[in-house]
């Protein structure tokens, strides 16, 4: 048998081949840059304050994080790795370490729903030692995950001294989101069933002793940017103010916060296209020639 007779046969069990080990979805390793992130979200009560609208209704800037995140998980490389902690006093709680997105996408997207102020442990607010500790925290590990540190900026009791960095600047990457607006609006009371109940006055935010003559003054809490900006320069983080869901993937994919992981590439969508090519190839000289002749046809009349 001539070669020529051959070809049609080898084709068929190159193309069989292909497609049976595509079949087998094979994986490649490679390394790619993808998010690896800490997620600290604020839950002091500061964070109920209601100065965000979404569709004219009123929304809080807790769940204003929230809405955000679970809109920015789908937007999210498969491989990502996303943890999950929370602030309030002077400490981060850690829910889970930075866990592959796909894999536990579910547990994800709950754990975020399930985020809420009576989770807190204590009343105060001391933003910066928060940030501090988790930045040390992270600056121990090999290969920290980048910090996303959600917060109003708001210190409770506004007192209180902040502490110097003695950290080294930019060691951990992250970002500090700024929540809420920076004008102030009032932070509301809730009983411990949910139910708004009225408003902080500041003598029993601040923990001030006895009642204010005359009539009690409001607890007003704006988004301290200018605070939150100091400490991203003083830590090397980037600053973002939260505006809505939209800008956060674009933010949290920049080149700066993104961590270099060797991840399984599937092979397949290369072993199914050389397949194909391998199948048409002997149709490519009639297309190749067709579509010469269509040229030439072509030229005479436009001459």
């Amino acid at each position: 048998m001539t070669l020529s007779a051959w070809l049609p046969r080898l084709r068929l069990l190159l193309v069989m081949a292909l497609v049976g080990l595509a079949w087998l979805a094979p994986t490649w390793p490679m390394a790619r840059k993808l998010p690896r992130l800490l997620l600290v979200v604020d839950i002091t009560q500061s964070m109920n304050v209601e100065d965000y609208a979404i569709a004219g209704l009123p929304k809080d800037r807790l769940s204003m994080v929230k809405t955000s995140l679970l809109k920015l998980l789908p937007d999210l490389p498969c491989q990502s790795e996303i943890g999950l902690a929370l602030f309030t006093n002077k400490d981060t709680f850690l829910l889970f370490e930075p866990l592959p997105l796909c894999e536990h996408y579910a547990e994800l997207s709950e754990a975020i729903n399930r985020i809420d102020w009576r989770m807190a442990w204590a009343a105060d607010s001391h933003v910066a030692r928060g940030l501090f500790k988790s930045l040390r925290e992270l600056g121990a590990q090999d290969a920290p995950p980048a910090l996303v540190f959600f917060t109003d900026g708001l210190q409770t009791p506004s007192r209180a001294r902040t502490p110097p960095f003695l950290l080294e600047a930019n060691k951990v990457p992250g970002l500090i989101i700024g929540v809420g607006q920076t004008e102030a609006s009032p932070v509301p009371e809730y009983n411990q069933q949910g139910e708004k109940i009225g408003y902080w006055h500041r003598h029993e935010a601040e923990s001030l002793p006895g009642k204010p003559p005359g009539s009690p003054v409001l607890y007003q809490s704006p988004m301290d940017e200018l605070a939150l900006q100091t400490l991203a320069e003083k830590t090397g983080l980037y600053y973002h103010h939260l505006q809505g869901p939209e800008p956060l993937q674009q933010v949290l994919t920049t080149p700066a916060l993104l961590h270099t992981q060797t991840v399984p590439v599937s092979l397949v969508p290369w072993l199914a296209g050389l397949a194909l090519i391998i199948w048409l190839a002997p149709l490519l000289p009639i297309c190749v020639l067709k579509h010469r002749i269509s040229i030439w046809t072509i030229l005479p009349a436009r001459r």
